[in-house]
């Protein structure tokens, strides 16, 4: 007992010392957001401010349409969770309760897409949403998600296909179709994945640069990740407001997190079915 007991210390301590270098990064941009300009420009730099100025989450909101890039960013966030869900859960449960043909054909093909850069198709949607009149709109950010996400087809398909086929079996003798098999069986049997899949899904579009970027040319649309970027351009050396602005922007995301984390973890762990 006391040699587990001496791992288990030994191994919490190499965590921590591991957790430190990612901490350290985090509670610096805490700190330079309560900071005036003048300290942010001290050399050799202070880790602490020497008075806390609260006035500058406040003037952060006067000096940017910051409040507009956050509804953009949860707008976006909350309809590519959407979109991701509907159309990978659906393209999913094709690929196993389905049977087609070129179906393994067609899934390799679909995994295959997973390799191209996005550099290689980016001037093409560019074309393509010129034409539809979509550019400086929010629409090339979320109505692709509802045309489904390679990545999270395969996540799904492969928590799909550890739902024992004996359910779509009985189903189908109970004169079930397809579409009642899929949102009466499998959606309820899904729901870590499916959150898993919504909640990954929220955190790249929160945290997405490139497209708001191409995108999006008026400021009042931008997105948080592309309105600080933004920012920090206008006003170069304004570091305060930068870091206060980042740091409300991380908090979502953050507490998000802790609300799903359980729900994440048993989505990893792709158990499926009822023992």
């Amino acid at each position: 007992m006391r040699k587990s007991k001496l791992i288990t210390l030994i191994a919490f301590v190499i965590i921590l010392i591991g957790a430190i270098p990612m901490i350290l990064p985090f509670v610096w941009m805490i700190s330079t957001s309560f900071k005036s300009l003048s300290d942010t420009m001290v050399f050799p730099p202070d880790f602490f401010p020497k008075t806390l100025r609260w006035e500058n989450y406040s003037e952060l909101f006067n000096l940017v349409p910051i409040k507009d890039w956050f509804l953009n960013s949860i707008f976006l966030s909350v309809m590519n969770s959407i979109g991701v869900i509907i159309s990978s859960s659906l393209v999913a449960f094709g690929f196993v309760a389905l049977n087609f043909k070129f179906k393994d054909f067609l899934f390799t093909l679909l995994l295959v897409t997973m390799m191209i850069p996005f550099e290689a198709v980016m001037i093409p949607q560019y074309i393509l949403f010129n034409f539809f009149g979509w550019i400086n709109t929010l629409y090339p950010l979320w109505v692709p998600s509802f045309f489904g996400a390679a990545y999270m087809i395969f996540f799904v398909r492969q928590f799909f296909k550890t739902i024992s086929t004996s359910y779509i079996d009985a189903a189908k003798v109970d004169g079930a179709n397809y579409w009642q098999i899929f949102y009466k069986i499998f959606i309820p049997l899904s729901y870590p994945v499916l959150v898993t899949v919504g909640l990954l899904t929220f955190i790249n579009t929160w945290n997405y640069f490139l497209g708001p970027l191409i995108y999006l040319n008026t400021p009042s649309k931008m997105t948080i990740v592309s309105g600080l970027s933004f920012l920090s351009g206008q006003a170069l050396g304004y570091w305060n407001y930068i870091m206060a602005g980042s740091t409300l922007a991380i908090l979502p995301v953050i507490v998000l997190f802790l609300i799903a984390q359980k729900w994440i973890i048993s989505g990893i762990e792709l158990q499926g079915g009822i023992k």
